[in-house]
């Protein structure tokens, strides 16, 4: 899991966004590790103190203070934004000491697939054909088959087919008639690929 420093400082209420600032100026003050924030310490702390007195001024519910408080707030969000994003570059990992709040973020990683069979295989209709279902397993985005000539019981050079659809049967063709062939099946999956089936063999017309 990799931690992230929040930076949804919209949803903080105006006293909330005033202290989460003044925590990052008392933290990253002469901080060596962030010698170079994009804001600096000193302007941040101004721009606070003015937005703090905004604040203030605003309770006594004077239009010209509320739109100066509201302005005040969108220029400490943008300025803790940029600090936020210099922070996370420079941060190695370790967010202690800076005065973010951080999360953690989980990677989702997909369901793994395992190995299907063959529904049924059986001659096709033409000569030098053979058609293939494959049971379905679950997370499968797709599948794939090899084939091969068999000589002495041993399979020559496996051909692999894609094969996207298995609601019905998958024709290979351009086979050599009265050869017998070695069929495998494979699942592909967001996070794996299953291993390759064993082998159904069937004589091609």
């Amino acid at each position: 899991m990799a931690e992230r420093i929040s930076v949804d400082f919209g949803s903080l209420t105006n006293n909330q966004l005033w202290q989460r600032g003044m925590a990052v100026v008392l933290a990253l003050t002469g901080n060596v590790k962030y010698a170079n924030p994009p804001v600096a310490m000193a302007m941040l702390q101004s721009l606070l103190g003015a937005f703090h007195a905004a604040i203030i001024d605003a309770m006594e519910g004077s239009k010209k203070a509320m739109t100066l408080r509201d302005s005040l707030r969108a220029q400490v969000i943008s300025a803790l934004k940029m600090v936020a994003s210099y922070v996370q570059e420079n941060a190695n990992g370790d967010f202690s000491n800076t005065g973010f709040e951080t999360y953690r973020t989980t990677r989702k990683t997909g369901q793994l697939v395992t190995t299907p069979t063959f529904r049924r295989i059986y001659r096709g209709p033409n000569s030098g054909e053979i058609m293939v279902l494959i049971n379905a397993v679950p997370y499968a985005r797709g599948y794939q088959v090899q084939y091969a000539a068999l000589k002495d019981g041993v399979p020559g050079p496996w051909t692999v087919v894609d094969v996207m659809n298995v609601k019905s049967a998958f024709k290979i063709g351009g086979l050599v008639p009265q050869t017998m062939y070695a069929f495998q099946v494979q699942a592909i999956g967001t996070a794996n690929r299953s291993d390759w089936s064993n082998s159904v063999t069937m004589v091609c017309n």
